[in-house]
């Protein structure tokens, strides 16, 4: 709901004057807040926790670590992250590039985020000079609205809000927008070698996205998913080997669901609503603690059973005796 403030764009042209379409926004309005209420209600009821998530995000960050990393983002919005380390790292100039900002911002910035953010800025620029006010205006509304107050909070007060590439949805797809308005205006030119470079530009941008998605098809694990993507994965494959397992934990459902999807039909899950230990069916061969809190760890420790680690990460595997 509101999600890319189309507020901003509705009351803007409408020059802040009652009319059908301010109308009509309103009463469309009306009802996703009502659609939302029940979300309101949910996050009133676990309000701790969504401050736990909030806090966690607000820390102190360079400037120039999040420069890297919007640009970074734009580079996996019209790219591949994976593209832009395994391809680009080729070229001597990239390599420059690197060597150079790393030396003097402590970010790794590569030749095709410096090229994106670039060509961005031209979009935007053009985008200002040149389209009408309605496709102006509903195109940096799109982007500002977004954009805006999530980046300047990190800015001014440090976090990394501006760096989760859902929050700015709204705000990439009008950037994509901008850049396709510049392409299509520009090919449109009546001047041959003018047009034939743009065209050339178009060719490689969409090339280099084609390229990219080759490169990550193969992988288990893209840019795109959770930075603990690997430990469910290693953990799921101890797991899977071994002869009729059980599986242990007492963490949140949510990381329980994830490891369901890559375990075999025929785990069984024993789950846990507390910190103590439970009693153990003597039927499975092979038994495993996943994600266990200290607590539980503690508790088998005072009963004198035995835990030995498998998995030491993010997310933790242990080994119970047979």
């Amino acid at each position: 709901m509101g999600g890319d403030r189309p507020e901003s764009f509705v009351f803007v042209h409408e020059n802040f004057r009652h009319s059908k379409t301010t109308t009509s926004y309103l009463r469309a309005s009306l009802i996703g807040v009502l659609g939302f209420l029940p979300w309101v209600l949910v996050a009133i009821v676990n309000l701790s926790q969504l401050g736990k998530i909030v806090d966690a995000a607000i820390k102190e960050t360079s400037p120039f670590y999040l420069f890297f990393v919007w640009s970074r983002s734009l580079n996996r919005v019209f790219l591949s992250a994976d593209f832009d380390a395994s391809i680009d790292r080729w070229s001597a100039l990239d390599r420059w590039f690197r060597n150079f900002f790393s030396d003097y911002f402590q970010v790794d910035l590569g030749f095709s985020q410096l090229i994106l953010v670039v060509v961005t800025f031209a979009s935007l620029y053009f985008l200002g000079r040149h389209a009408s006010r309605r496709t102006r205006l509903f195109l940096l509304t799109l982007i500002g609205t977004t954009a805006i107050p999530l980046m300047l909070p990190d800015l001014i007060l440090g976090g990394t809000q501006s760096t989760r590439i859902r929050y700015l949805i709204p705000a990439y797809l009008g950037i994509q927008m901008a850049i396709a308005y510049l392409f299509a205006t520009q090919i449109n030119t009546l001047k041959r070698l003018h047009k034939a470079i743009w065209q050339l530009g178009l060719a490689a941008l969409i090339l280099g996205g084609i390229m990219g998605c080759l490169n990550d098809l193969p992988q288990q694990v893209t840019w795109n998913k959770d930075s603990k993507t690997e430990d469910y994965l290693s953990i799921s494959q101890v797991i899977n080997q071994a002869t009729d397992p059980l599986v242990i934990s007492n963490t949140s459902a949510i990381r329980v669901l994830t490891l369901s999807y890559q375990l075999d039909a025929d785990t069984k899950l024993l789950l846990l609503d507390s910190d103590q230990v439970p009693q153990i069916p003597t039927s499975f061969r092979q038994k495993f603690l996943f994600d266990p809190s200290d607590e539980l760890l503690e508790q088998f420790e005072k009963q004198q059973i035995q835990t030995t680690p498998i998995v030491e990460s993010k997310i933790q595997l242990w080994r119970l005796p047979m």
